[in-house]
């Protein structure tokens, strides 16, 4: 009979199966580059997006507007929802490098 500690759970292959998906679901283009990523002694991690280099400063400008204000400016024609999607799924996923806030249901 094998020990239970060494015995995968059916949990840990479901796991797996999900991180595969999100792995495989991030814009490799999006990614922090090694160089990049801040050390663990760095504890505010909050400026990486905007020093990664990886979002334009109109995409910095988009993440750092309320909502109320990027509701009026997709009405107005001035950003496009394409543009303020982009600029969040960029921030998000230097986010996740960051702190693996993404998760699966």
């Amino acid at each position: 009979m094998g020990s239970i500690a060494a015995e995968a759970q059916p949990w840990e292959a479901e796991a797996e199966k999900s991180r595969k998906i999100l792995r495989d679901s991030i814009q490799k283009e999006w990614l922090l580059p090694q160089e990049k990523v801040p050390s663990a002694e760095r504890r505010n991690v909050l400026a990486v997006a905007e020093e990664s280099g990886i979002l334009s400063p109109k995409e910095i400008d988009i993440t750092n507007t309320d909502a109320t204000n990027l509701v009026k400016k997709m009405g107005t024609g001035e950003l496009t929802a394409e543009e303020v999607i982009i600029a969040y799924l960029k921030r998000a996923t230097i986010g996740h490098q960051l702190v693996s806030l993404a998760s699966l249901p």
